[in-house]
């Protein structure tokens, strides 16, 4: 599918996609620079989350960690038409590529079936 709505692709190989690395929220903030850095561009996935109702804007939203001692939220961005879950929804995972946009990281989604919900079968 195009990005952005027109425009071409060409496959340059196949295979299989790699696993995403599951990561914790502080790892893919802004804030911890030297450590989100070294995930960039890189497939994530991060474990129970629940979407907040801070909305920074431009298709972002943010998700809370939950479950852990220690819960800290992250960044994803729906810029590839991903809608973004009602605020409150608990996801068990949450998966996409770390980009660096806007001045922060944020994890994008690749497609609906990157977002699994509580309760929910996993994505095929």
């Amino acid at each position: 599918m195009p990005y952005g709505g027109s425009g071409t692709y060409t496959v340059v190989g196949s295979g299989q996609v790699p696993a995403p690395q599951v990561l914790r929220a502080w790892q893919t903030k802004t804030a911890n620079l030297v450590e989100a850095e070294k995930w960039e561009s890189v497939l994530v996935r991060h474990l129970n989350v629940t979407r907040t109702a801070t909305d920074p804007g431009f298709g972002e939203w943010f998700a809370l960690e939950f479950g852990f001692a220690d819960n800290d939220s992250t960044r994803f961005d729906d810029g590839l038409g991903i809608a973004r879950p009602p605020a409150g929804t608990q996801m068990t995972s949450g998966t996409g590529v770390l980009n660096y946009t806007f001045n922060d990281f944020q994890v994008t989604p690749r497609g609906q079936y990157d977002i699994v919900y509580v309760g929910a079968a996993p994505a095929p």
